[in-house]
């Protein structure tokens, strides 16, 4: 009897919501494909000078002020711009995550639809087409990934041609593994800033806890240098509470060391508790956000 009903409800769960979401998420997703199809054109060559400046801007920087290469050689047996490009280019990815589902619940907020000389908010559109706000939001995220995913290998591309050295011997699933439980965790990270928009009113402007967070992994995390550096004992603990600093410096450890599975255990525990514990504080956070926004009303 009460199998019978649990294979109802998986079947509802999966054939009554979660088929009909993904579906929905992957037409917004083509459609945005359709849509930034100019970005290859008009976009991603600027895109790629931009980071190629970016790199030999910080690559040159590091080379005057110096006094990090012996750090970074006895934490990753590599140098200094190998060190640099992996964290610039894998950084992209968390802090997209951070930003995207506060940029994409705004997005759908300020925008709008034209219709025979009438307007319609963007958000109050996808509500009374029945679609779920969280796949259309899904769908312009999805995209976003895309992009970061190509700005990564650009990173790597350019890496090589200023010395970045990948031993043959990385571990590049361990690698890619750390990167998924750090946009989960950081993604948690968002789904709370998203949803402040209705919880304080943050619409306009910048988010606080985005923005707090986006620079403290700037200055903290590892991505430009290693966070030993920081002579500041709450700065230093800081680094420590964010999962970007851990993921950072996992992913290297797997690329530059070459670590094993087995030896990126702790870090992968570490990061699989604050991804769960994150996505459904979000998660939750969220759900509610979105009850408050059937009650309050938004007044430009």
């Amino acid at each position: 009897m009460h199998l019978t009903k649990l294979h109802e409800k998986v079947n509802n769960l999966l054939y009554n919501r979660f088929l009909p979401w993904s579906t929905y998420l992957w037409v917004f997703f083509k459609n945005d494909l359709q849509v930034r199809y100019a970005w290859i054109e008009w976009v991603l060559p600027f895109q790629i000078v931009n980071l190629l400046i970016g790199v030999a801007t910080w690559l040159f920087f590091g080379r005057t002020v110096g006094g990090q290469a012996n750090l970074i050689e006895q934490q990753f047996n590599s140098n200094f711009i190998s060190y640099l490009i992996l964290g610039m280019a894998f950084n992209g990815l968390l802090g997209y995550s951070l930003d995207a589902y506060y940029g994409a619940y705004r997005r759908g907020l300020h925008g709008s639809i034209g219709i025979y000389g009438q307007s319609i908010g963007m958000l109050d559109y996808i509500t009374l087409s029945g679609t779920p706000i969280t796949a259309w939001m899904g769908g312009w995220i999805a995209w976003g990934y895309v992009e970061n995913c190509v700005h990564v290998v650009i990173y790597l591309a350019i890496g090589h041609l200023f010395g970045l050295i990948l031993p043959q011997s990385a571990n590049y699933t361990g690698a890619i593994l750390i990167l998924f439980l750090g946009i989960i965790a950081t993604s948690g990270l968002g789904l709370i800033s998203a949803s402040m928009i209705w919880i304080v009113g943050a619409w306009r402007g910048d988010e606080p806890i985005r923005w707090a967070i986006g620079l403290l992994v700037s200055l903290t995390s590892g991505v430009y240098f290693p966070p030993e550096v920081i002579e500041n004992s709450w700065l230093e603990t800081v680094a420590y509470l964010l999962p970007q600093t851990h993921a950072l410096k996992a992913a290297r450890l797997a690329l530059l060391r070459s670590y094993s599975l087995d030896m990126l255990m702790p870090q992968i525990t570490l990061l699989i508790l604050y991804a769960v514990v994150l996505i459904l504080i979000g998660g939750m956070m969220f759900r509610y956000s979105l009850s408050l926004s059937r009650k309050k009303v938004l007044i430009e």
